[in-house]
């Protein structure tokens, strides 16, 4: 029982980690303190849920600290871009 709890919290652990290092929305006013590095676009997207999970995964693999959305477009398919910030 030891080692299910002990797995259990390693894994909460982890996966509480990833979230921590994942690049966060910024609003307008933060921007401005931040250095811009870049521009990502993300596409296909059913709901805005998605295009914001997807814009953060990619601002974090571009070593990105923050995103701010600058665009969302279509109707049944959404694509969005934002510029990255550190």
């Amino acid at each position: 029982m030891k080692n299910v709890i002990r797995t259990a919290f390693a894994v909460f652990a982890l996966s509480v980690a990833g979230y921590a290092s994942a690049a966060q929305e910024v609003d307008r006013s933060e921007a401005l303190s931040l250095m811009k590095v870049g521009v990502v676009s993300t596409g296909n997207a059913y709901t805005l849920d998605q295009l914001n999970r997807s814009l953060a995964m990619k601002a974090s693999d571009a070593g990105a600290t923050g995103y701010r959305i600058t665009s969302v477009r279509g109707n049944n398919l959404l694509s969005a871009t934002a510029t990255l910030y550190r």
